[in-house]
C-alpha cells in the first residue's frame, strides 16, 4: 500500500502533511477527492471483516492510523514463530534456489517486524555484518550432507563472504554436479585395454599375409560372439585386437563374412 501511495505522490494524505483546506478554498474539492480516492484504495486492499469496522472512517488519515495502531506493531508471538521457523528450516528435497527463497523470505520478514533503534555511535556497519554472518550460518546449517566439503570450504574463508555470493557459490556447486552426474562411467575392462601395453600401429601399417600355416593353426568359429569390450586400433571395430585384425593381416582360407559389412 505504501508502494502504491508513493507512485501516486499521494503519501502525504496519510501522513497529513497535506491538511484539509478550509472549505472556501479552491482547493478543497480536488482535497476531497484525493482523500476520497485514497480511502477506498485503503479499504479495497483490506479483509472483508476488517473492513466492515473502519468502513465509515472518512479521512485517510485517520483511517491509516488506526490500522496501524491495531495491525502495524508485530507481537512478540509472531516474531518468536518466524524465529523459530528459521531456525528449522533445510533444504531437504528442494534445489538450492528453492530452499534460498524460502529462508531469504523468512529473513524479510523478521527484518520488516523488529524494530532496531537508531545508531548514534557509528557501529551501524558492525551490526550489519554480524547480521550478515549470522544470516550465511543459518543457511549453511539448513545444506543437505552432500555440501558438506563446499561448507566447510565457505566457513573457512577470510574474510567471510556475503549472503550473495555464498548463494552464487552454491548454485555453481550443485550445476557442476548434476554435470558430473550426466558423464557415462566406463568399465574396469575397457580402461585396462586402454591403458595396456600394446604400442599403436600407423594407419599406413602395411597388411601382411598370414604365414602359410597360420590359416590351419587359427579356425574360424562364427559361433562365438565378439567380445565387445576390445576395440582393433586399426580398422576401430570392436570384438578383437589388433593382432587378429582380419583387415590388416588378411583373411584366413575359407572365411565367409556374414554381410557386406563384417564385424571385423
Amino acid at each position: 500500500m505504501l508502494l502504491g501511495l508513493s507512485c501516486k505522490n499521494k503519501l502525504g494524505m496519510i501522513k497529513g502533511t497535506i491538511p484539509k483546506p478550509r472549505h472556501t478554498s479552491p482547493d478543497f474539492e480536488a482535497w476531497i477527492r484525493c482523500n476520497d480516492m485514497v480511502v477506498a484504495w485503503i479499504l479495497n486492499g483490506l479483509d472483508k471483516k476488517i473492513r466492515e469496522t473502519v468502513m465509515y472512517t472518512k479521512s485517510a488519515e485517520k483511517l491509516w492510523k488506526e490500522i496501524e495502531r491495531r495491525f502495524g506493531q508485530a507481537s512478540g508471538i509472531k516474531i518468536y514463530q518466524i524465529r523459530k521457523e528459521i531456525s528449522s528450516i533445510s533444504q531437504g528435497s528442494s534445489c538450492i534456489a528453492s530452499y534460498f527463497n524460502r529462508i531469504k523470505k523468512l529473513w524479510d520478514e523478521l527484518s520488516f517486524s523488529v524494530a532496531y533503534p537508531d545508531c548514534v555511535c557509528g557501529c551501524k556497519e558492525n551490526f550489519q555484518r554480524l547480521d550478515e554472518e549470522q544470516k550465511i550460518h543459518q543457511f549453511l546449517m539448513g545444506l543437505n550432507e552432500s555440501y558438506s566439503t563446499i561448507r566447510r570450504n565457505i566457513l573457512m574463508m577470510k574474510p567471510f563472504p556475503g549472503v550473495e555470493n555464498v548463494y552464487s557459490m552454491l548454485i555453481n556447486n550443485e550445476s557442476q554436479s548434476e554435470v558430473q552426474a550426466t558423464v557415462p562411467s566406463f568399465s574396469s575392462d575397457s580402461v585396462a585395454f586402454s591403458t595396456g601395453a600394446q604400442k599403436p600401429y600407423p594407419q599406413n601399417y602395411p597388411q601382411k599375409p598370414y604365414p602359410h600355416n597360420y590359416t590351419q593353426q587359427i579356425q574360424f568359429d562364427s559361433s562365438r560372439k565378439p567380445n565387445a569390450n576390445l576395440v582393433c586400433r586399426y580398422c576401430k571395430k570392436p570384438g578383437h585386437v589388433i593382432e587378429k585384425c582380419f583387415k590388416l593381416h588378411g583373411f584366413p582360407s575359407g572365411y565367409q563374412p556374414k554381410s557386406s559389412n563384417p564385424a571385423f
